[in-house]
């Protein structure tokens, strides 16, 4: 016998169809909405143990070592970015890690107020 949140008895046990909660979920956030977020928490390590996916379908058009410094940084509605960081106290402007400082005005950290923006599947990429 199995039960709800409620403490109601539940006779059938349905499986949920991710496909319609997929839809759905695109159906209430179109491409190009936009958000509002807070860094909860930063992860650290290399681009190769950071990437979801293997190094080699991660990197198949770029050409970086997999072991270059980098962080991850997730926003409590579950959207993240990765960012290499730089060798030294000098950046790049337009390397991601310069693309944050000059939209934030600082470093990633922890409680920062970060934007959102809806992609085109409807999930929430970090705006830089």
């Amino acid at each position: 016998m199995q039960f709800d949140l409620n403490g109601h008895v539940i006779d059938k046990v349905e499986k949920m169809d991710l496909n319609k909660y997929t839809e759905k979920k695109v159906e209430q956030r179109e491409k190009g909405t936009k958000g509002e977020d807070v860094v909860e928490r930063i992860e650290t390590g290399t681009l190769a143990s950071l990437t979801g996916a293997s190094w080699e379908k991660y990197n198949k058009d770029k050409d970086q070592d997999p072991e270059t410094p980098a962080i991850k940084v997730f926003g409590k509605t579950g959207a993240n970015k990765m960012i290499r960081l730089p060798e030294g106290k000098e950046y790049h402007p337009k390397s991601t890690f310069g693309l944050w400082v000059a939209a934030y005005g600082k470093p990633p950290h922890v409680g920062q107020k970060i934007d959102l923006i809806a992609d085109a599947k409807g999930y929430w990429q970090i705006r830089l």
